[in-house]
This record gives C-alpha cells, structure tokens and sequence, in this order.
C-alpha cells in the first residue's frame, strides 16, 4: 500500500519563557535519575566557539512553574543536538500549530521576552521562515504523541525542538516508531515502571541546508531507559533512521548506538557520546519496531 505525505499546516510565531541554563539541574527530572544522581546525555563542547552549544529547560508561558523538557540547542547549525523528557502516561492531546521562539537564544543575554521583529531574531536560531518551501517537515523532537498533558503538547511547539525532516519518513515511518515506543512504554507504566527518560537526537550531518543557514540532519536517532520492576534493572532501546525515503528504521542496542555517536564519520560527533553514561542495559531480545 502506498503512503501519502501530506504538507505542513500554516503556522504562527510567537515568543516562549524557556531559559537558558548553566546546567541541566535546574531541571533534573527530565533526565535519568538514579539514587538522586543525574545522568544527562554527553553535552557536546565545540573548542572554537564555547558559545556555540546552549542548555534550555524547554517550558510555555502559561506554565511558570514546572519544566517539560530539556534541550541542548546548537546555534551554529541552529538545531538541536537532542532534547530529553519523561514518558508518564499515555493520553490523547491536541496539535496547537502556534510556533514558539526561545528569546534568549537569538540574544545570548539572559532576556525573558524579544519582539518578534527583534533585529537579532533568527541570527541564532531557526524561525518558520526557514522551513516554508523547503519541502521538510518541523520534526519534533520530543513528540506531540508523547506528551501527557495539553499544556506539554503545546510546549513541544518550539522551534529549538524541532529539525528538518522528510516528510515521508516524519509522517509515516518515524511516526509509527513514535506510536510503538509509547505503546511500549505505557504497558510498562502500568505495571512494572517507576521511573522513565526518553532522549531524542539528530545526527550531526552537513550535507544539505534550508535556507542557507538550518542544517538538515542525516539521520535521527532515539533511546529510551526504563526501570523494569521485575528484573530489577535499568533497561534500553534504542532506534536509527536515514533522513530520507528509504523506509529505513534500524532497531539496534544503546552500547551499538553510542560507538555509531562517537565516530569521526558523517554518522558521529567526533568526540565519546554517551546516552545514558553506561547505566541502562541494553534489550535486544524483544524489538518493538524495524522497518526495510
């Protein structure tokens, strides 16, 4: 059966109140925590430009008080690097198309608010502009189909969230994937989970750019660690897929995944990436999803 891509809907832009962080303790429970230690993906370290790579505590206006997930944001390729998020419960929230900007990241300055015709906007990140004709999708990052709450769902709606992806592979296989870890996952909610991270990454590719200054990635990657009430053990998936309409969605082991992540090819990051900081066993045995 063919598969039908459809194009993106209209959006508007407006500003976000997400700050920009030293580190990720302002908001620890988005990542993996044991015994009240933190451990975050490998914040990446550019040696030319120590300003290149921010930390944002991702978060809406409406909602002053808690932080819906983390992202690290690279202002060079002006997408980000991953962003990490807790999966709670399975629910069913609405799409809001209403765009958002991170103030601070176009000033570097510490300002909650810019006007959105603000003459730094868009120097360090992507605006929509960016994306119109470009024939990609906004894929998110941390999914609408993941959130647990509208207030969440609408909070995913920032542009620091998202990268240029194909559209087949956004709308159709990367969308399955998404619906089958969060199946996966809510079955563990219910009976055997008691603390969940689910981290997001594109590749770090540099073939291919919107409009001049947005990196389109050559592939996205995504792992999940869940705590298994009955073996007692931290446990991981981990998924990879080409940017393109190869159909291509590999399933493959966290410790497969990292060695990928720390190459010097056009699949790493030239330097060690770790997920997870060798604290979640990788499940190889029982795959949720592979398509090719």
């Amino acid at each position: 059966m063919s598969q039908i891509c459809h194009a993106n809907s209209p959006a508007t832009l407006a500003n976000g109140n997400s700050p920009i962080v030293q580190d990720f303790n302002t908001c620890p429970d988005l990542f993996l925590n044991i015994n009240a230690v933190i451990f975050t993906p490998t914040i990446l370290v550019d040696p030319q430009n120590q300003d290149r790579y921010k930390k944002i505590c991702q978060r809406r206006d409406i909602n002053n008080r808690n932080y819906e997930f983390a992202t690290l944001y690279d202002t060079l390729n002006k997408i980000p690097v991953f962003s990490a998020y807790r999966v709670r419960t399975k629910t069913s929230t609405n799409r809001n198309e209403n765009w958002y900007i991170e103030p601070q990241d176009n000033s570097f300055q510490g300002t909650e608010k810019l006007g959105r015709d603000g003459a730094t906007m868009g120097i360090h990140q992507a605006l929509k502009e960016d994306y119109k004709n470009s024939g990609y999708d906004k894929g998110h990052l941390f999914p609408v189909s993941h959130a647990d709450t509208q207030e969440t769902a609408d909070a995913t709606f920032t542009l620091t969230n998202v990268v240029p992806q194909d559209r087949c592979l956004n709308e159709v296989w990367w969308k399955d994937l998404e619906g089958k870890i969060i199946d996966y996952l809510d079955n563990y909610l219910n009976s055997t989970i008691s603390n969940t991270v689910n981290v997001k990454v594109p590749g770090n590719s540099k073939i291919r750019k919107i409009s001049n200054t947005v990196n389109v990635p050559g592939y996205l990657w995504t792992a999940f660690c869940y705590y298994d009430l009955i073996t007692k053990q931290w446990v991981s998936k981990a998924h990879y897929a080409p940017n393109d309409r190869s159909q291509i969605v590999i399933e493959l082991s966290v410790t497969d995944l990292e060695t990928r992540l720390s190459g010097s090819n056009r699949d790493g990051y030239n330097q060690n990436f770790s997920i997870f900081q060798g604290n979640c066993k990788s499940d190889i045995n029982n795959p949720i999803y592979h398509h090719d």
